[in-house]
């Protein structure tokens, strides 16, 4: 069997796809592509348009296929939308009694992990992934992997990533279409980036990781290395932009390109000159106050991250030693100092120096060193690691995610 896989991410502004392959100690690159999308084919996470999505889907998987070595076996699709949920949710299972405690086998952690996915998620929504966050067994607890272990009863704690499972099939369709047939797995973006953009030390101490793109912003809570919590808001740079243009009564191309201008730390007075020569009209140029312009950024800036706070239960925040900023919004001036003041944390942008693996896969491969491809990046390190799981627990490959094409029959019938 192949160990290529194809990682398709699905941005607001972009789609791009990795060809890659995972041998036993090594994560290759063999290609990838990168489309840009407009804003009206993929807005909040969601499919707008079906037709341009798998235009630009095709666009890259024939580049692709280019490549003489292109065989994947699997297919990684990173989503991102409102309505997904991140729930944490218990199961489990007798393996003995208190008189002769007995062995937990596979057939243990398997009946464990389904009495835990056994949740009704109402109407419309489906398991997109499951995420083992810790076992139990009796009094023991955070038990990595509880095989071969003798006890009376097995507990596992899961996270469980639901998703409408419309959402869902817009992006499969897309796939189908655009000539993708291999089984396919999904992957809440944020969970990856969260769980690969951050250093061992920040995930063992508490980090809040929020990616504010641009319709929606994400966040993921890790402590002591467990997923805590993820949730995406309709909140992102795009709700700036829409400020500047009514106040301003200017293109949201231009409201765009102010608040990138004005979000900068440092431009000199030629630069501004520049700008305001080639983007506004004379009559706009004369109403445009930089320090207007940065007083809405900083509002709004206020206005994401203090949803994403509330979003936050309280015993959640108490465990926030780190705050980590990612997307394209992340580079707004003072954007730090915000974050510390409303979380109360040590806050920084994510580069991708962070983390040696990223910079490992960008030297190696000329990849941009900047952010717009982090999540992608973090999409393939998960699916790489998702691979190396499957391959090493026969237990995971069994029960871990239900596959798309499994519930599709299910859900569907076809």
């Amino acid at each position: 069997m192949s160990n290529q896989f194809l990682v398709i991410d699905f941005c607001s502004s972009k789609i791009v796809t990795f060809l890659a392959e995972k041998s036993a100690d090594k994560l290759s690159i063999l290609d990838w592509e990168l489309t840009d999308l407009d804003s009206d084919t993929l807005k909040f996470g969601e499919v707008h348009n079906l037709e341009k999505v798998t235009l630009a889907l095709q666009n890259n998987i024939q580049k692709l296929r280019k490549n003489k070595k292109y065989d994947p076996a699997k297919a990684f699709i990173g989503f991102n939308n409102e309505n997904v949920e991140f729930i944490v949710q218990r199961g489990s299972t007798a393996c003995g009694s208190y008189r002769e405690p007995g062995e937990i086998l596979e057939n243990h952690i398997r009946t464990a992990w389904q009495n835990a996915i056994a949740i009704n998620l109402g109407e419309g929504k489906v398991i997109a992934q499951e995420i083992p966050i810790t076992f139990s067994v009796d009094s023991k607890d955070n038990i990595a992997n509880p095989r071969g272990m003798l006890g009376v009863r097995l507990e596992i704690q899961l996270g469980i990533v639901a998703a409408e499972k419309s959402s869902l099939l817009n992006l499969k369709k897309a796939l189908t279409k655009a000539g993708v047939g291999v089984d396919t797995h999904f992957i809440y973006q944020i969970i990856a980036e969260a769980m690969h953009l951050t250093t061992e030390d920040e995930k063992e101490t508490g980090v809040l990781f929020i990616d504010i793109g641009k319709f929606l912003t994400s966040f993921a809570i890790i402590e002591e290395n467990k997923i805590l919590d993820a949730k995406t808001i309709a909140l992102g740079g795009e709700n700036i932009n829409e400020d500047l243009k009514y106040y301003y009564k200017i293109t949201r191309d231009k409201a765009e390109e102010l608040k990138k201008f004005y979000g900068r730390p440092y431009y000199s007075d030629d630069e501004e000159r520049d700008l305001r020569m080639n983007t506004l009209t004379e009559r706009e140029s004369k109403s445009v106050k930089p320090d207007v312009v940065k007083k809405y950024i900083n509002d709004r800036i206020k206005d994401i991250l203090q949803a994403v706070k509330d979003e936050i239960t309280d015993e959640n925040l108490s465990k926030i030693s780190n705050v980590k900023i990612s997307g394209g919004t992340s580079e707004i001036e003072g954007i730090t100092n915000i974050a510390e003041d409303i979380f109360g944390a040590y806050s920084k942008i994510f580069t991708p120096d962070d983390r040696k693996e990223v910079m490992d896969l960008i030297n190696e491969y000329d990849l941009p060193i900047n952010n717009k491809l982090s999540s992608s990046i973090a999409l393939l390190l998960h699916s790489a690691e998702t691979l190396k799981e499957e391959n090493e627990s026969s237990y995971y490959t069994k029960v871990s995610g239900i596959k798309i094409t499994d519930w599709i029959k299910k859900y569907i019938g076809k």
